[in-house]
């Protein structure tokens, strides 16, 4: 799967679906996403001001086709946030999943070709052109709520603070007082509907058997209109009614207000077909009454053609217009949506751990978190890692130290070959010869447990076996090492505390790195075939006898050998 250029390899993927979705697939449908501290934790650990709701992106399935994205909410304190997201060419399947991402990053640049907040250009773009009106009734001033279509169709509330802004189903809503309150949107020939339409509204009244009107637009005169709203007949119920040349039809639902927010709808065909909508589901009752409405009168939510009468009482959310009958698959899909049960979401990371969160820095060593390395830890750490991937990933530690040239031709020779605790091999011994690691081969070969290459347990490899520059002879110790005790050195225990280090390998720490002989050199002297360090007692033999005191392991080197010189035939190993 593809990422998108310039981003980093953090997302959310998000899936609709597909049993969410009725009979027809849904061109340019406004999906509303909910970020919370349960499916978007990290999103907000990434960005951490409410300003930066711009470093997002949202793309279709291929993982790169930017969709836009009208912000309703970012809170970083509270860990929410809600955007409303479509494009024109996207298509919402009924018959299989429907996948898309969003990414968060914080170092990159604001989105603001695809990302907007309410009112801006982007919802030109979410919103489709049969959408005349959308109030996400969220205050843009304490007397303003602002509509997110291109249309301009803005609401201006009754006073300051009246209504008054309140938790709704969708982010924030506006409260009714049930006496006076309204958002009313100047007259506008959008709002005027030839032939279909949809209304709907997201509504919890206070009193459930109380009257009062979500949408009115009614011309007085001429008696066109419609409207939307909480009737009183016997116990209450949501009803649909259209005026058309003083001719006037309504439709009753048969799910009453139930205490809870609904999601109401009233539909119109362009034959004049009415029914509704409660959360989704279609109501059995229907009338007609087909022909223009042409209104010269505002729009009003809240209360009716006046702003006076059928004052409603309680929360309003989510008022939308549209100027064709939607079908009974989008509205469907749209109330899953508004109460997020449309679409599951999951982590699609290159790795899902936080580095800071689960994590130790001896851990880190052979994987890459959320971070760069160098960007967590400032040291040599990155060198150890290509891209993405960790060490062990990308050079495969087991089979590179079999073959030296393959690690040393990925990382060059001054690099931290192997870290231990924060500093580089190169910075804890001053090792820059390859020479130094011939003998790693055996070593590892031995033990094949591949994380104690660097380290055991919370203590570094240097730390841990306290032999760290007889990399040289490890070959002959470890020859002489059951495999049970070097097993064993991989764990909490230091080799000292398993069997006693032999004298001369303490004696060669103190010395120099070793160098590679010339034929010239003296420092060194390579034992005769007929003198081994070590002779393996014949098959009669069943103990190791040491060696006589006249043949001591070690003879300190002449001002003119400083480096070390090879016990003469008669030494043996003390």
């Amino acid at each position: 799967m593809a990422y998108l250029s310039g981003w980093k390899q953090q997302r959310i993927k998000i899936t609709i679906d597909q049993d969410k979705i009725d009979t027809a697939a849904l061109m340019w449908f406004p999906d509303t996403v909910f970020l919370t501290v349960t499916n978007a934790h990290k999103v907000f650990l990434e960005l951490t001001t409410d300003a930066e709701y711009l470093k997002v992106a949202f793309t279709k399935a291929d993982g790169t086709t930017q969709l836009y994205a009208e912000m309703e909410l970012f809170d970083v304190s509270e860990e929410k946030a809600i955007f409303h997201v479509s494009k024109s060419d996207w298509v919402i399947n009924y018959d299989a999943d429907t996948i898309f991402y969003m990414y968060y990053d914080k170092d990159h640049a604001d989105n603001t070709d695809y990302i907007g907040a309410i009112d801006t250009a982007v919802g030109g773009n979410v919103w489709d052109g049969n959408y005349k009106a959308v109030y996400h009734l969220v205050d843009a001033t304490t007397s303003t709520v602002k509509d997110s279509t291109s249309n301009n169709n803005d609401g201006t509330k009754k006073g300051v603070g009246e209504p008054a802004s309140a938790t709704g189903k969708v982010g924030l809503a506006q409260d009714f007082d049930g006496i006076n309150d309204y958002v009313r949107a100047a007259d506008n020939a959008t709002l005027d509907f030839a032939a279909g339409f949809t209304i709907e509204a997201i509504a919890k009244p206070d009193n459930l058997d109380a009257e009062g009107m979500l949408i009115a637009r009614l011309d007085i005169t001429s008696l066109d209109g419609y409207f939307l709203y909480q009737w009183t007949t016997g116990s209450g119920d949501w009803e649909f009614q259209v005026y058309v040349n003083n001719v006037t039809k309504t439709i009753v639902s048969d799910a009453a207000p139930s205490g809870a927010l609904q999601h109401i709808v009233g539909v119109r065909t362009a034959a004049g077909a009415m029914t509704m909508y409660v959360d989704g589901a279609i109501q059995t009752a229907t009338n007609t009454n087909a022909g223009a409405i042409d209104v010269t009168n505002p729009l009003y939510m809240g209360t009716t053609w006046n702003g006076v009468n059928n004052p409603y009482a309680g929360i309003e959310d989510e008022v939308r217009l549209s100027s064709i009958a939607r079908s009974a698959a989008w509205i469907k899909a749209e109330y899953n949506s508004l109460w997020d049960t449309l679409q599951t979401y999951e982590y699609d990371e290159i790795t899902i751990l936080e580095f800071s969160e689960t994590l130790s820095i001896v851990d880190t060593k052979a994987t890459s978190g959320t971070l760069a390395k160098a960007e967590t830890l400032s040291i040599a750490d990155a060198k150890i890692t290509s891209g993405s991937l960790g060490f062990i990933e990308t050079l495969n530690i087991v089979d590179s130290w079999s073959s030296l040239l393959a690690f040393f031709e990925t990382l060059s020779i001054a690099d931290s070959k192997l870290l231990t605790g924060t500093l580089g091999l190169t910075e804890t011994l001053g090792i820059v010869d390859s020479a130094t690691f011939q003998c790693i081969k055996t070593f590892y070969e031995t033990l094949s447990i591949i994380d104690t290459k660097i380290t055991s347990g919370s203590l570094s490899f240097a730390e841990t076996l306290s032999i760290v520059d007889s990399w040289t002879v490890l070959k002959t110790f470890f020859e002489t090492l059951s495999i049970a005790d070097t097993v064993t050195m991989g764990g909490s225990l230091n080799v000292s505390e398993i069997i006693s280090i032999i004298d001369s390998f303490i004696r060669w720490i103190e010395h120099p790195i070793y160098t590679e002989p010339t034929k010239s050199s003296l420092s060194y002297t390579e034992p005769t075939k007929t003198n081994p360090v070590y002779t393996k007692p014949a098959k009669g033999t069943t103990s190791f006898t040491k060696p006589a005191k006249t043949n001591p392991v070690y003879t300190k080197p002449t001002k003119e050998h400083p480096i070390y010189t090879e016990p003469t035939k008669e030494i043996r190993l003390d």
